[in-house]
This record gives C-alpha cells, structure tokens and sequence, in this order.
C-alpha cells in the first residue's frame, strides 16, 4: 500500500512538473489561428475584452512573440491533473490572454486566437 501511495506521488509530481515547464515555455512565436479571412484580430492594451484596441493583425499573421499566457487558478488546474478538465476548458475559453509583441507593439490577444508559429527573421 505505501509503495502504491509513493509511486503515485511521485508520478503526480512529475505530471505537474512536465505540465508547468510546458506552459511556462510554449513557443517562441504565434501565429494567429480561427480568425475569418475578412476579419482582424484584436492586439488589446490589458488582458480583457473591454480592453482598449490597439492594433489590429491580419487574419494569417505569423511571428507574434510570445511573452507569456494566464495561468488558471491551482485548485482549476489540480482538476485537470486528476482527469477533470471541464473547468479547464471552461476557463481557457474565457479568461486564457496571451502577451505578445508585434511590429513593434506589446499587448495581449486571446489565446484561442493562437497557434504555434515560426519567428520572422531580420532581413
């Protein structure tokens, strides 16, 4: 029995180890994803949707500079480590902003809006 509460613990541990140094990383670069060909996405001043507006990026923009997303509460993530991710889910829909840089410009966008992209290069 203290074998099995050991080796639990000691895999839990390395879950939420593995789980917060793949967050906390993510990639380098964005790129926006799910925005119509005909709309914009919205670079905001604070991390919110009553922010203000200040700049508007193309639908298939790519080279967005990561510099880091929201993380949920830890009782929302220590659900999702144990197999409930409904709450998780819930939040990153509505709350998951992202600081970015762009063309000069830092400010968040939604994370839904996001993709792994690759890093424009000086030319």
């Amino acid at each position: 029995m203290h074998i099995c509460l050991a080796l639990l613990a000691s895999l839990t541990m390395t879950l939420i180890s593995l789980s917060a140094s793949a967050t906390a990383d993510g990639p380098d670069c964005w790129r926006v994803v799910g925005v119509k060909a005909d709309d914009t996405l919205n670079l905001r001043l604070k991390g919110n949707s009553e922010a203000e507006i200040i700049a508007k990026i193309k639908h298939d923009a790519t080279g967005l500079k990561n510099l880091g997303c929201a993380e949920p509460p830890a009782e929302i993530r220590a659900k999702a480590m144990s197999g409930d991710s409904a709450d998780y889910k819930k939040w990153r829909k509505k709350f998951r902003w992202c600081k970015i840089g762009f063309e000069g410009t830092t400010g968040f966008v939604h994370g839904n809006y996001l993709g792994e992209g690759t890093c424009k290069t000086k030319e």
